[in-house]
């Protein structure tokens, strides 16, 4: 539903409008205290119910929100009955993430009561989502409110209850008190199976048989999902079992997909059971929480690949006959294709991006063949400007395969003489250290004396939080604020005088950087998901010189723990642009 054109009454009525952070008025959000747009959002709805009945007498339901993002109204009433609670995926201390669920609670309940003024009993949902996700804290919901609640910063690799993840375990937390607070909660989940991904293999079986009882018993009614439809992600028995226990939660998991396993493999099912299992086993184990696949080449390993290779073969001699030696044969394709995953990422984090582009390439040929099966396994890529709608439909909406190619070819130019010229790539190892209390900034850190002899090391291909000592909590949250990488290397005397630039292809979370103790250029942050808009690039030509160069790289993770920022996760280096075809200046 819409109110009039915004553009329109924005002119007559700015008051019924939100207001930004700096004073302008936001178009896509009401003002949520302003007594008049309660009635015209109750008037909208009660002349759709109007319209709706004459079609449906029985028609009892109907939903509203604000539009897509975390929009907030800053008017002054509004924000008297702001709690001060930070988004969960926002960062303290930042107005604009703040979270929200009090205002617009109030809000949907005023509104609520005032249709049911007319039609008692009539249902108007809303959701919890972005910066409503916390269920609100003094606020008694209308019992004619249903609610919609999307955790989109949420692990997707632990059940509700387990230890292992403080992310699912406050989500749990979060359904529980959501399902007393009004009972017509629902969860729009995101099966992508996660939000950016590369189709590496993750099923998540294990997670719906936990989650399933557990809201059930928390009241939670139903469930929406948003998700891409490729097979060899989430592997058959995922919807399989997911459709299973959506009607019936508490069925046996594991009898259900006994028996997938047993009709849909035949005589291979004990190794083909054995080599998904083995995914599972390793998502259960895993200390790294993720809900995006940034994080996934660190929970991926050898040893679990040496385990589907040894159950893969093992069914590949049983499964001789038809169907099942085709469907063991998808499984070898997975394989093969979350093999090209894992060396893909390995070579993008060493800066080898001659065999990163190689190994997309091969990640895309397991595709081709597997597509050639059975569509419902992948689709072809496609852009938006081929075909807008298949792109609606493709395997990855955003971050794909194609477009990791892209950004690796963009890497390889700035070395390789298309747009830029190696001068020199720093080594992989270099002094680290966290800096809680930013005390290295004014203490000058960065200098090219001063003493670091008692700094960590750490490789820049590893998140920093995977790295040692104080960077995760007890409860497994990440550090989060300052810290330092400082980098030495050798520039030979040919490449000063001219254009020399810095570069490094992600740093999630904001950067900052000194050159031989001269401030050179501030990279801002960037949400740590958002690839490839995590790169630094900044000019260095007055500051470097022949020889010994130290570069100091200050780092904020930002303050959201649920984002994880990684730090460096690539190498960084300097080239000498090429005339007319280098990036822009920053």
């Amino acid at each position: 539903m819409s109110m009039s054109p915004a553009w329109e009454t924005c002119k007559t009525h700015p008051e019924y409008f939100a207001k930004r952070f700096d004073g302008s008025i936001d178009t896509n959000m009401v003002n949520l205290t302003n007594p008049e747009v309660v009635k015209i959002v109750a008037g909208k709805v009660k002349a759709r119910i109007a319209d709706e009945r004459k079609k449906d007498p029985y028609f009892n339901s109907l939903a509203f929100a604000p539009y897509d993002g975390a929009p907030m109204d800053f008017t002054k009433e509004t924000m008297a009955l702001n709690q001060g609670f930070s988004s969960f995926e926002g960062r303290e201390g930042v107005p604009t993430e703040l979270s929200i669920s009090e205002e617009w609670f109030r809000f949907v309940n005023q509104v609520t009561a005032e249709v049911d003024k007319e039609y008692p009993g009539f249902i108007l949902s809303s959701n919890g989502y972005a910066n409503r996700t916390f269920p609100p804290e003094g606020v008694k919901l209308n019992p004619n409110i249903g609610n919609e609640i999307a955790a989109i910063w949420c692990d997707l690799l632990h059940a509700y209850d387990d230890p292992k993840s403080w992310q699912a375990m406050l989500q749990g937390q979060m359904l529980k008190r959501w399902g007393e607070l009004c009972p017509r909660s629902y969860i729009y989940n995101y099966n992508f199976p996660m939000i950016v991904h590369a189709m590496a293999p993750l099923p998540v079986t294990r997670t719906l048989a936990r989650n399933m009882p557990l809201i059930k018993k928390w009241g939670i009614v139903g469930f929406e999902d948003e998700q891409t439809y490729q097979w060899m992600a989430h592997g058959i028995q995922t919807f399989y079992l997911r459709a299973k226990l959506y009607w019936h939660a508490n069925d046996n998991a594991k009898a259900i997909l006994d028996d997938y396993f047993a009709k849909w493999y035949g005589p291979a099912a004990k190794p083909s059971q054995a080599y998904w299992d083995a995914i599972e086993d390793t998502f259960e184990k895993t200390p790294i929480l993720c809900h995006e696949d940034r994080v996934m080449p660190w929970v991926y390993n050898d040893n679990l690949v040496a385990s589907m290779e040894k159950s893969q073969r093992e069914a590949e001699r049983l499964a001789v006959e038809e169907p099942f030696r085709t469907r063991v044969r998808v499984d070898r394709l997975i394989l093969e294709h979350l093999k090209g995953y894992l060396a893909m990422n390995r070579a993008e984090f060493a800066g080898n991006y001659d065999e990163a582009i190689a190994q997309a390439d091969f990640m895309l040929k397991q595709r081709d063949e597997l597509q050639k099966i059975s569509g419902y396994f992948c689709q072809p890529w496609v852009s938006r400007k081929e075909n807008p709608r298949r792109y609606n439909y493709r395997d990855e909406k955003y971050w794909g395969v194609m477009e990791r190619k892209a950004f690796y070819e963009t890497q390889h130019d700035l070395m390789n003489g298309k747009t830029g010229n190696l001068v020199v790539k720093a080594p992989r190892e270099v002094k680290f250290t966290l800096d809680a209390n930013d005390f290295g900034r004014i203490g000058r850190w960065y200098d090219p004396g001063f003493d670091r002899a008692a700094w960590r090391t750490i490789d820049t291909a590893t998140p920093f939080y995977l790295q040692g000592d104080n960077m995760l909590d007890a409860h497994g949250v990440p550090y989060v604020g300052f810290m330092w990488y400082v980098f030495e290397l050798d520039v030979p005397p040919a490449a000063v005088g001219k254009p020399v630039r810095v570069h490094a292809p992600i740093i999630a979370g904001e950067a900052w950087v000194w050159a031989n103790g001269e401030y050179c250029g501030h990279r801002p942050y960037v949400e740590p998901y958002l690839r490839p808009k995590c790169s630094m690039d900044i000019d260095l030509t007055s500051q470097v010189k022949a020889g010994k160069n130290v570069i100091g790289v200050r780092v904020n993770t930002g303050l959201s723990r649920a984002s994880a920022a990684e730090g460096f996760c690539g190498p960084l280096f300097l080239y000498a642009p090429v005339e007319n075809g280098g990036p822009a200046t920053k």
